[in-house]
């Protein structure tokens, strides 16, 4: 595990240390990712998926095609590789309900998402499902429309299936691009003149909540 993560709690140094810890729905642990680190923002065209964002149908269709990956993607903060399956998507495409496919397009930036997002947060599944061993929430900053987002993506440890994307939704963050589209909520805490290649963590993390 890199060291600029906290990863205190000794009952998470080995990654599954017994059942009764494993299955503890009272477990949550918080990454404490250095807040000087640069996060490369993901850039979101608009055009990636063609027509076919449009559409909760065509959405689906088209992840399911272009995101398998047997060998998962990995992320670069804690060498997890990230299998997207059929009930990941649907629970993305679900999240992401803003009309005219604008925030379904995003869907198409999930590999890269899932490369550079930072983890804050690992707790145990709140229903006490045993075939879910572990549920992790990961941020990255992602830019569409002209605005910039947090994308905060849930990864399950899955029983059988192993480390899984289980969907992200966008977040407002308290920064203001000039032209930005009507995308989430806005302030102007930051404001850049241009889309910036990185955000610090810090200020990635402004205004983040435990969520499940």
């Amino acid at each position: 595990m890199p060291e600029k993560y906290n990863t205190t709690p000794s009952k998470f140094k080995a990654k599954y240390q017994n059942l009764a810890d494993r299955f503890n729905r009272d477990i949550r642990w918080t990454w404490a990712p250095d807040p000087n680190q640069e996060v490369p923002v993901v850039k979101v065209r608009g055009d990636e998926m063609g027509g076919a964002a449009e559409g909760h149908k065509t959405a689906r269709n088209w992840a399911r095609t272009n995101l398998a990956n047997p060998n998962g993607w990995e992320n670069e903060a804690t060498g997890w590789k990230v299998k997207v399956q059929t009930s990941g998507i649907d629970e993305a495409i679900h999240r992401l309900r803003w009309p005219h496919g604008l925030a379904r397009q995003t869907l198409a930036a999930i590999p890269e998402l899932l490369r550079v997002a930072v983890p804050v947060q690992t707790e145990a599944d709140r229903e006490g499902r045993p075939d879910i061993h572990l549920v992790h929430t990961l941020i990255a900053p992602l830019e569409l429309a002209g605005g910039v987002y947090r994308a905060r993506m849930v990864i399950r440890e899955m029983e059988g299936t192993g480390t899984t994307y289980y969907g992200h939704h966008l977040e407002g963050l308290d920064i203001k691009m000039p032209g930005a589209g009507g995308v989430g909520r806005e302030t102007c805490s930051l404001d850049f003149t241009q889309t910036p290649d990185t955000l610090k963590a810090g200020h990635l993390l402004i205004g983040t909540k435990p969520h499940g």
